[in-house]
């Protein structure tokens, strides 16, 4: 055998080999799954098609307030808002399905099983008619949430949720994410410091992104990561969050982050175009507004709760 053929063949192994592995880390990767845990202040509720983590603060008795985080985050993103709230209201923070301290498993991952499961939680801790706050990915469980089950909201706010796919920039590094094999090898080698490169579209110009937010990140599995992106994108570009929003009848606040870098802030006037609902910008904040400006975000709920 000549040279060059020996080389054509050792290459051709090589590619042989390197296709078999990427085969075998997306099926690895994609297997993964968690069970739920108690995190450091909360408790774990047993229910149908995933156990769901849980935090409680704030005078018993006092109106229920609901806080749904977005994806790939966790109830930390809620830790600067939550006691100005908790001063006076009961506020229960949930882990979505594959988030935080909830389980992770393969399947229920779309914005109507989890805002079912969200539904059995408050149910089983005896909620109801409480103000249910959702950001980015939580919004469109909130308002999936508000549509389905009524009786559970009494007002419903949304924090930075496009209307629409084209409202979202989403970078080339998040895109290659979710790419099949290509997602499941760099999640792999993914490092804190790009973990928090990527985290940094979440905030205005010269926020320094929480180590809790890495950390959050890096709890994931990569199902729990890439179905819930893919969940949210179709119910977004199949028109539910619209039909939901339309039929949902709790009043209804938008809120966006002035700064916002991931979702045009322009997209919260779509939402009265819809139905009627408040609009308001907090001036300065990006796409995590409650992280960047709880005092006002507090302030707005405060005054549309009254």
């Amino acid at each position: 055998m000549s040279t060059g053929r020996r080389i054509l063949v050792a290459l051709g192994i090589v590619f042989v080999v390197l296709i078999i592995g990427l085969v075998v880390n997306k099926f690895t990767v994609d297997d993964d799954t968690q069970p739920a845990t108690k995190g450091r202040m909360g408790a774990v509720l047993q229910l149908p098609g995933g156990d769901l983590h849980f935090e409680r603060q704030g005078p018993r008795g006092s109106p229920p307030v609901v806080l749904i985080h977005g994806w790939a985050s966790s109830i930390d993103w809620w830790g600067n808002l939550r006691p100005l709230l908790a001063r006076r209201n009961d506020v229960f923070l949930f882990d979505l399905l594959g988030h935080g301290s909830s389980e992770k498993p393969k399947d229920g991952y779309s914005m109507n099983l989890q805002a079912d499961r969200i539904a059995m939680a408050m149910t089983k801790l005896r909620v109801r008619r409480a103000l249910v706050a959702g950001h980015s990915t939580g919004g469109e469980v909130a308002i999936a949430l508000a549509a389905r089950h009524p009786e559970l909201v009494r007002r419903l706010v949304v924090l930075d949720t496009e209307t629409d796919e084209d409202q979202v920039d989403t970078d080339a590094a998040t895109k290659a994410s979710v790419t099949p094999f290509i997602g499941e090898l760099a999640w792999r080698l993914i490092t804190e410091g790009q973990i928090r490169d990527g985290l940094k579209q979440a905030f205005s110009d010269g926020y320094k992104v929480p180590q809790e937010f890495v950390d959050d990140f890096q709890d994931l599995t990569f199902t729990a990561y890439k179905k819930t992106y893919d969940e949210s994108a179709d119910y977004v570009d199949d028109g539910d969050l619209k039909n939901d929003f339309r039929r949902s009848r709790a009043p209804a606040m938008i809120i966006f982050g002035s700064k916002d870098e991931l979702v045009d802030p322009k997209a919260a006037r779509e939402y009265p175009k819809i139905r009627p609902a408040r609009v308001e910008y907090v001036p300065g904040a990006g796409h995590a507004v409650m992280v960047e400006k709880p005092g006002q975000v507090a302030a707005l709920i405060r005054d549309f709760d009254r």
